[in-house]
């Protein structure tokens, strides 16, 4: 089985990853893959810098990450824009790294985390999409100190993306990430055994 998981900014999708992997699913991460694709001298950074200018590249000429974040994530064409030319090449190698996997680990459960997932139309793909659901206060506060942001600046990118409790109602499962870690880590396991 290949799982689409997703969930929002600061939900807790690493945490649920992690607990995953432990138990012997085999794990993909689509934004580490983002990351790999716009390291510096990747063909995609001209890309970027055609569509958004040399201001969001260091000196060095690598990629601004905060600075264009926070440009796509208060101007919605922006966002468009990056996912553009970020999501057909991401979708590409989650494809070549699911093959990979079931390849070479025929019985195990195959777990694609994916932030977009449901706003990109990708769940289609997946045999079964999980959410990783967490009250708004909790991750708007997660969020402010995981990351150093302002309560506007939490509430900006919470807001650019698809609600979770719209997300909530489109997902085969929800674990829900608002308690502990002892607590969210028991629900991934019975989910975990269930499928097995």
């Amino acid at each position: 089985m290949i799982v689409g998981l997703t969930g929002g900014i600061a939900s807790g999708k690493s945490t649920v990853m992690q607990i995953l992997s432990e138990l012997g699913a085999a794990t993909i991460d689509a934004d580490k893959i983002s990351k790999e694709l716009t390291e510096k001298d990747s063909p995609v950074l001209d890309e970027i810098c055609q569509a958004f200018g040399h201001e969001y590249f260091t000196e060095e000429g690598c990629l601004n990450r905060a600075k264009l974040g926070e440009k796509v994530f208060s101007d919605k064409q922006a966002k468009q824009k990056l996912e553009a030319i970020l999501h057909p090449k991401i979708n590409e190698r989650l494809k070549q790294e699911i093959s990979k996997f079931q390849a070479e680990n025929q019985n195990k459960l195959v777990v694609v985390e994916i932030a977009l997932l449901f706003e990109t139309g990708q769940e289609k793909q997946y045999d079964e999409s999980w959410v990783i659901w967490v009250d708004y206060h909790t991750q708007l506060k997660r969020l402010k100190e995981r990351n150093g942001l302002t309560t506007q600046q939490a509430r900006d990118r919470i807001n650019a993306q698809m609600s979770l409790d719209k997300k909530k109602q489109l997902a085969h499962r929800v674990i829900d990430n608002s308690g502990t870690f002892e607590e969210t880590e028991l629900q991934v396991k019975q989910i975990y055994s269930k499928l097995l």
